[in-house]
């Protein structure tokens, strides 16, 4: 696994393609960025490796949009982000 200096969540079907647009702003900058769809190849353990993208970055950004709030994909991803920073 890569480290990452930042987690880009967004919800799927209203914030893909401004998540994607953030990477690369993002990138051009220097800055490594973790997508789900982008940065998981096919057959790995989703969970695991959003884990280990989670505990390795610096930075994690959140792409609102009308569905965001009701994702249960970011609900996980605050509770874990929280855990990361509570140690």
């Amino acid at each position: 696994m890569q480290n990452y200096d930042t987690f880009i969540s967004y919800e799927t079907k209203t914030g893909k393609s401004y998540a994607e647009h953030l990477k690369d702003a993002l990138e051009k900058c220097g800055y490594f960025s973790f997508l789900a769809d982008l940065s998981i190849d096919k057959g790995k353990e989703w969970k695991k490796e959003i884990n280990s993208a989670l505990e390795s970055c610096k930075y994690f950004i959140v792409v609102i949009t009308s569905l965001t709030l009701k994702s249960k994909k970011l609900k996980f991803l605050k509770q874990k982000n929280s855990q990361n920073y509570s140690k």
